[in-house]
């Protein structure tokens, strides 16, 4: 008599991944129409990630997220993960900010 032994194997992958999450930890404002920058990151999820900036522009990122030439205005980000998990960040904002030249002779 032949015994034959089948081994079957279960492999169980359980997700550990945090819930996705957008830290924006500078906001450099526009100065004299120079442009603005955004610099933050994601946290959580499943990298590489997906950024869809509601002014148009797409990132694909390990975890940085960094923008620069923004006007002012207000932007969100969405966020797609590996998983195909998305976020839609609170809107950030950026500010335009000029310098004024006054008119006349200076005083002394």
């Amino acid at each position: 008599m032949i015994r034959i032994l089948f081994l079957i194997s279960m492999v169980v992958v359980t997700s550990t991944a945090q819930a996705l999450s957008v830290v924006i930890n500078e906001v450099y404002h526009d100065i004299c129409g120079r442009g603005g920058r955004v610099q933050g990151y994601v946290s959580g999820g499943v990298g590489p990630y997906q950024l869809v900036w509601s002014s148009g522009q797409v990132q694909t990122t390990g975890f940085d997220i960094n923008l620069d030439g923004l006007s002012a205005g207000e932007y969100t980000i969405t966020v797609t993960d590996a998983n195909a998990e998305q976020i839609v960040s609170d809107p950030i904002a950026v500010l335009e900010y000029g310098i004024k030249i006054a008119e006349g002779t200076p005083q002394h």
